[in-house]
């Protein structure tokens, strides 16, 4: 077993913690573009990534049982690709 946060604090804080870096990252996300190190390409593939973060912060935030954050999980990772991708861009397109 592992020491999670959510074994050792409970699914609702575990959650909580979520939350704030999923909000961190949304906030930082156009920190780039603003900084003018990346175009606007960059800027809309983000804001597709940080629709998906919403929305999987809506569903671990309205319910935190382990079915629930099975599917935010897997929807935080395909945001995280998304973002990837959204960083991929900026040597190549404005």
């Amino acid at each position: 077993n592992y020491n999670t946060v959510a074994v050792k604090y409970g699914p609702k804080i575990a959650a909580k913690l979520a939350a704030f870096f999923i909000i961190a990252a949304i906030i930082l996300s156009p920190l780039p573009y603003i900084l003018r190190y990346a175009g606007i390409t960059y800027l809309i593939i983000v804001a597709i990534s940080d629709l998906v973060f919403i929305k999987a912060l809506v569903i671990i935030l309205k319910d935190s049982s382990k079915d629930q954050a099975l599917k935010s999980k897997k929807m935080i990772l395909l945001a995280m690709f998304i973002a990837l991708i959204s960083f991929f861009t900026i040597p190549f397109l404005p």
